[in-house]
């Protein structure tokens, strides 16, 4: 099963799952499946700097993508979130490339922020870490956005409702951000047969689809 986010550690960077960044620090990293990414704790930029840098990462690089960029209401600066996070969006729609978000708290937000950009926005939008309803998928789906759920979200409400959100579609992720790789594919694989179990049976279809899009690229 292909990983839809996870973070670079010391190992060599695999074919098998896209990596996302969250601080400018990280782009110069390589990996086969990757995007340039900043959170609110990163901030060590102007949103004008982050935007000529950004612009350039896409331009230098065709298959690379935007992401993980959010919001997030532990930190204090959500007014500049705001700016990176609809400076991201923008950029990502310009060089179409896939965006992955980061939200703790915020899906009103999130949601309306998406309405004001309707007409600008990404193909292919990634929730990532994904654990609330079926109904936010179901509102967010209408945005371009897929979710994407890792094995938090089996101690979640979410998981009791897993064939309701098969419906729809999910992607699989193990959010992995450890220093090295030691255990990450048997945590992977579990998450990924644990899910299997639930009997699904859309999710390894959309799953393989969104990965031939990132193959494309």
């Amino acid at each position: 099963m292909f990983d839809f986010h996870r973070h670079f550690s010391k190992d060599k960077p695999l074919d098998t799952a896209f990596y996302c960044t969250s601080s400018i620090n990280e782009w110069d990293q390589k990996a086969k499946y990757m995007s340039f990414g900043i959170l609110a704790n990163n901030f060590s930029i102007k949103v004008k700097d982050f935007e000529y840098l950004l612009s350039k990462k896409l331009e230098e690089n065709p298959s690379f993508h935007v992401g993980e960029v959010g919001l997030d209401n532990r930190f204090n600066n959500l007014e500049e979130q705001i700016l990176f996070f609809e400076k991201a969006l923008l950029l990502s729609y310009k060089y179409n490339r896939i965006f992955t978000i980061h939200i703790v708290r915020e899906n009103d937000l999130l949601i309306n922020i998406l309405k004001k950009n309707i007409k600008t926005l990404p193909k292919h939008i990634i929730y990532h870490g994904f654990n609330k309803s079926v109904e936010l998928a179901k509102q967010l789906q209408k945005y371009n956005v897929v979710v994407s759920i890792n094995p938090t979200c089996m101690k979640s409400k979410l998981i009791n409702n897993i064939k309701e959100l098969d419906k729809i579609g999910f992607l699989v992720e193990s959010d992995w951000d450890n220093k090295t790789d030691e255990n990450y594919r048997a945590y992977f694989k579990t998450f990924s047969n644990d899910i299997k179990a639930l009997e699904v049976n859309n999710f390894e279809v959309i799953n393989n689809e969104f990965r031939t899009i990132l193959e494309n690229f």
